[in-house]
């Protein structure tokens, strides 16, 4: 079995079972580069499944790494409003 394959019913295990999705739901999903392949057959499957909305949070390793290494430590002193509100 393929890749692509095994994607597809690992997805189906995530939609159907493991998030049990109805029509009208939403989704929220927080991923990394390496899941890309994965969370696009997520979402199409959510959405022929009836989910109204995908909300998709990428997240980069590499990016956050450099934040921590490089940003100058009053960055770190406050949290952002809007991620208040989104969570």
């Amino acid at each position: 079995m393929n890749l692509e394959k095994k994607l597809e019913k690992y997805a189906d295990l995530l939609v159907n079972i493991g998030l049990n999705l109805k029509p009208g739901d939403k989704l929220a999903i927080r991923f990394t580069d390496e899941a890309l392949p994965l969370v696009r057959i997520v979402s199409k499957k959510a959405y022929q499944k009836g989910v109204i909305d995908v909300k998709l949070d990428f997240s980069d390793d590499e990016i956050t790494l450099q934040r921590y290494l490089n940003a100058p430590d009053v960055s770190f002193e406050t949290f952002p409003e809007y991620e208040v509100d989104y969570r």
